[in-house]
């Protein structure tokens, strides 16, 4: 007797080729399954960040900041408003409506920006903006809007300077920003401003010099020489006493420790950023190094996102990409189309990283493409490569696509064609190179401390994906279809046993049903979590690094599971081939490591019964 066993599991889904085709470790169609190397695994849930918001509607832009102390500040945009949150709890609105009518409903960049004037969060589209904040004072900012210093559209703060690409009235230009050169050419310092009498220990005021667009840094109080109290760079004051300091609007709360000897005065710098910083976008003519600058790529329809890898940038339009570079000296430009009939159509469907620029190339509708910018071995030059033969891209949408790169992964937010709304996501594994479907629905995704936040698509929430096991306590939609298998024997075969290896949640129930010579999938019976070939005597703790850098599962210590080994007796007719599929029917975690077909009997080299000539 033979016997035939599936134990690695690297392929990911493989369904751009018939079913008897791909690797026997490979999924012939899957959904919400991980391909882990060693196992499959039930993907993670999600958890609505906060208090859900009912209706429907889209998270249009979500930009996760860090401030100095490392905590976190995340900032989300919705209809007309900007909300963000430092606690991971409670959303709390910037203004009212801050957008704007005219900016409803349309996405939102957000880009970082980090100068000897402040950790600093930059917001821009072609109808809203362009907004300064500071992150140590999120619920602040400063409107820099200024059509004789700047423009809207898309932003990126790279080398120093905002980059911005998109505007209503110009979607194929490429413009930046003067040159961030951080002294005092563009930073003007206030020495010994008037606080107030001595003879006090409270003080509180705003800073005299911090008005219209200008925002403060660097403050220190004193009473003289005899006490000193000085900004943390975070909105707190430090010292010879304590209080706090908003570097937008200046305001400020002081109390010294012991009564004033002295009167109080304090020292600060301000930016006026739209004087050759990042909101001034002037130059002369002739430009000259550190101005703001204009180039135009007339060719290749619409400016769509500009990425940066190596030291040049690429500009990725609907049907081109041109690169872009501006030499060390600020004034030698190179801005030329770089290829053509490759681009993409969306501005989000895009992120550069170490390995190169990925991307979704659309400029064939019928036949989509993951394509990744990178240099070529033999000679250094930077070409376009797919990397997604493997998977059948046919039947999904990605005029509203997301790209994002987490931990060892790069993932995928598109729609099915049948969807309005994104619905779907692919999980490309960079050490497999493999991928896996899941359902998630992003429009925007970043990176929560290790975790991955995502901007809803539909509804006008962020959550927290790969979190537990359920959404809203319901088990996803799932399943795992292995290959069109001969059991590497190429005659008729019956086999009399099954055995399915892994682990499993308590509560869990793993369906597994077999298919014969293409024909209906047929259960064949059910791994239960309270079977008694489950090894109840040693639990694991499951919730290792699924995607990103943190452990899933609900978090903390993981959640219990237990090692299964679970055997079927089978009665099956003659056969050629046969196919495996799995599906979690509850809430909790489920694994397969192995399955194993055993005790096979042969009938040699026929035709199965219904396909056998009969005249």
């Amino acid at each position: 007797m033979r016997e035939f066993t599936v134990k690695s599991f690297d392929k990911g889904l493989i369904n751009s080729i018939e079913d008897f085709s791909i690797p026997e470790n490979a999924a012939s169609g899957s959904l919400n399954w991980l391909t882990l190397g060693d196992r499959i695994e039930l993907t993670g849930g999600y958890s609505i960040v906060g208090t859900e918001s009912v209706g429907s509607g889209k998270i249009t832009g979500l930009k996760v900041c860090t401030k100095v102390d490392g905590n976190k500040v995340v900032f989300r945009t919705h209809g007309k408003k900007l909300d963000y949150t430092t606690d991971a709890v409670t959303w709390t609105e910037v203004g009212t409506d801050l957008l704007g009518t005219d900016a409803d409903g349309e996405d939102i960049s957000m880009t970082i920006y980090t100068s000897l004037a402040g950790y600093q969060m930059w917001l821009s589209s072609q109808n809203a903006g362009l907004y300064k904040f500071l992150i140590a004072n999120p619920g602040s900012y400063r409107s820099m809007n200024n059509p004789a210093k700047n423009f809207l559209g898309y932003i990126e703060a790279q080398n120093n300077r905002l980059h911005l690409w998109n505007r209503e009235t110009d979607k194929n230009s490429l413009y930046g920003s003067y040159k961030d050169l951080q002294n005092s050419t563009v930073y003007t310092t206030v020495t010994g401003e008037a606080v107030g009498a001595a003879g006090g220990t409270v003080y509180s005021g705003t800073l005299a010099s911090v008005t219209g667009v200008r925002t403060g840094f660097n403050v220190v109080f004193r009473d003289s020489a005899v006490q000193t109290i000085q900004d943390d760079k975070n909105g707190n004051l430090y010292g010879d006493g304590t209080g706090t300091i908003n570097y937008v609007t200046g305001a400020y709360s002081v109390t010294f420790n012991t009564v004033t000897a002295n009167p109080v005065t304090v020292d600060y710098q301000y930016e006026e950023s739209d004087i050759r910083g990042l909101a001034d976008f002037t130059y002369s003519s002739p430009r000259t190094a550190s101005q703001g600058y204009v180039v135009s790529q007339p060719i290749g329809g619409d400016l769509l996102n500009i990425l940066q890898y190596e030291q040049n940038f690429y500009c990725l339009h609907e049907n081109a990409v041109w690169i872009f570079v501006l030499d060390t000296d600020d004034l030698t430009v190179t801005n030329e189309i770089y290829r053509v009939n490759i681009g993409t159509s969306n501005w989000r469907a895009s992120v550069a990283t170490g390995d190169g620029v990925y991307f979704i190339d659309t400029t064939t509708p019928t036949e989509p493409r993951f394509k990744l910018l990178t240099l070529e071995k033999i000679n250094n030059r930077v070409i376009p490569t797919v990397f997604s033969y493997n998977v059948d891209l046919e039947n999904y949408n990605f005029d509203s696509s997301a790209a994002f790169e987490w931990g060892k992964y790069l993932l995928f937010a598109c729609r099915t064609s049948d969807s309005s709304s994104n619905n779907r996501m692919f999980a490309y594994n960079k050490e497999y190179e493999s991928f896996d479907q899941l359902d998630y629905f992003a429009h925007t995704m970043d990176n929560y401390n290790g975790f991955l936040w995502c901007g809803d698509s539909m509804t006008n929430n962020v959550y927290q994906a790969f979190t537990g096991f359920s959404s809203n306590e319901t088990a996803p939609q799932n399943y795992w279809e292995g290959k069109l298998s001969k059991l590497e024997v190429d005659e008729l075969k019956k086999y009399k046993r099954l055995t399915v290896r892994g682990q499993i949640g308590i509560d869990q129930v793993i369906e597994v049903s077999l298919a014969y010579d293409d024909g209906s999938f047929t259960t064949l019976g059910s791994i239960l979590g309270t079977g008694d070939y489950v090894s109840t005597e040693a639990s694991v703790l499951v919730g290792s690094p699924q995607v990103g850098s943190l452990e899933v599962g609900g978090g903390g210590g993981g959640i219990e599971a237990f090692e299964y080994t679970r055997e079927f007796l089978v009665r099956s007719d003659r056969f050629d081939e046969v196919k495996i599929r799995f599906e979690a029917k509850n809430v909790g975690y489920a694994s397969v490591s192995e399955f194993n077909f055993n005790d096979i009997k042969t009938y040699g080299q026929k035709n199965i019964l219904k396909f056998r000539t009969t005249t």
